[in-house]
């Protein structure tokens, strides 16, 4: 995921990225650090109120919560941001941020590269079997620019605390939350939590994007903060990735023009009754600096197009827009990106700063109902493109 150019265009092929990925990983030193750990319960807010497994301590440790706002009409089982949530609703929290030593209980700031890096840090969740996340938060705290963080769930488990760099691609993981310029903090209503990591095989990844062009060096203890429901809700939810990566094709985005390419969702409908809706609560578009504009539509078994989106995109500020959709059986969901290539070259997919992509991160229960894992070359499992 990136925002803004700070390249020229590089020509990009996703089994070589892949590659590349392996050869990155196996050349460099994998440092690890920690996470940062287990809050006690009901810790939240603007400060942060950090410990080890072992012990929670006492006291802020400067981190503070962003404080972006959801998009105009909040709905779809989501409280915006800023609003409390009751204090029973709140559970046992965990800080998962950027580090410097291999220990699950490092405080140590990241010594973050010089230039574009994408850096993976892993963690075992603290989390008991059948947590739902009620809770996420942004904390932003170092000297160096990210772009975004991303939060997946980890399928095979990492050594904890363990980091590594990488290139945005996770084929072992699915996507949970994640924060860039713009986008809301996410807090659920009483009915609703999100599916997470539990148990003794329960694995957090952050994916922390940086850029680091200047002569100084910088360092980092950025992360996500994430709070378990205090007691079972009815539903939970789970992210699911709508769009396309067919963008043009192998030339991409013709040069000097408008374009707009268009993906289709066909719910794959696992682990629900034939005759069970899916909710669609959150849609979070990602596309890079030549996005100009994002649509959602659900055409319906009897015919009916319901346009459930329609917003301009700014790279910039990234907002999570709520919705209060049901996709019944038999619907399917169109995906719209367009954009303005102002350059002379055609841009194609790509996770670098001169490509592009399109998606919606979509957030829908009953978790997992809306996925149809077609395989991505993000590497996500977690799709529904066709």
């Amino acid at each position: 995921m990136v925002l803004r150019p700070v390249h020229p265009a590089v020509p990009f092929h996703p089994i070589a990225a892949l590659a590349l990925c392996v050869a990155v990983v196996s050349l460099a030193a994998c440092g690890s650090g920690a996470h940062d750990v287990v809050l006690e319960e009901g810790a939240g807010g603007s400060g942060s109120r950090t410990g080890t497994r072992e012990s929670a301590v006492t006291g802020s440790d400067g981190a503070g919560a962003a404080a972006p706002v959801l998009a105009d009409g909040v709905g779809g089982g989501v409280v915006q941001d800023g609003d409390s949530l009751p204090a029973d609703a709140r559970g046992p929290c965990v800080e998962l941020r950027a580090h410097g030593k291999v220990s699950p209980a490092d405080a140590t700031p990241f010594a973050v590269p010089s230039g574009e890096s994408y850096q993976c840090f892993h963690f075992r969740s603290p989390f008991e079997e059948g947590a739902q996340g009620v809770v996420v938060e942004s904390i932003l705290e170092g000297e160096a620019s990210v772009h975004h963080m991303l939060l997946y769930e980890l399928l095979t488990p990492r050594e904890d605390g363990s980091f590594e760099p990488c290139l945005g691609t996770h084929p072992d993981a699915t996507l949970i939350a994640g924060w860039a310029p713009g986008a809301a903090d996410l807090r659920f209503d009483e009915d609703v939590g999100m599916r997470l990591p539990d148990g003794d095989d329960g694995y957090f990844l952050l994916e922390v994007h940086y850029l680091n062009f200047g002569d100084a060096s910088l360092t980092d203890r950025s992360g996500l903060r994430v709070c378990a429901a205090a007691e079972p809700r009815p539903h939970t939810a789970s992210i699911t990735w709508l769009g396309t990566e067919n963008i043009g094709g192998p030339l991409g985005i013709p040069p000097g023009q408008l374009t707009t390419v268009s993906g289709s969702c066909t719910p794959g409908r696992v682990g629900i009754d034939e005759d069970d809706a899916i909710d669609l609560m959150v849609a979070l578009p990602h596309m890079h600096v030549l996005g100009r504009r994002v649509e959602m539509l659900v055409h319906r078994t009897g015919g009916e197009v319901d346009r459930v989106l329609d917003v301009e995109f700014d790279a910039d500020r990234q907002v999570a827009h709520p919705l209060e959709v049901t996709i019944h059986p038999g619907d399917r969901i169109e995906t719209r990106c367009t954009y303005d290539n102002t350059t002379d070259w055609g841009v194609p997919w790509g996770p670098g700063s001169g490509q592009e992509m399109c998606y919606v991160f979509t957030l829908a229960y009953p978790a997992g109902a809306l996925d149809n894992p077609v395989p991505s070359f993000a590497g996500a499992t977690n799709t529904c493109f066709l």
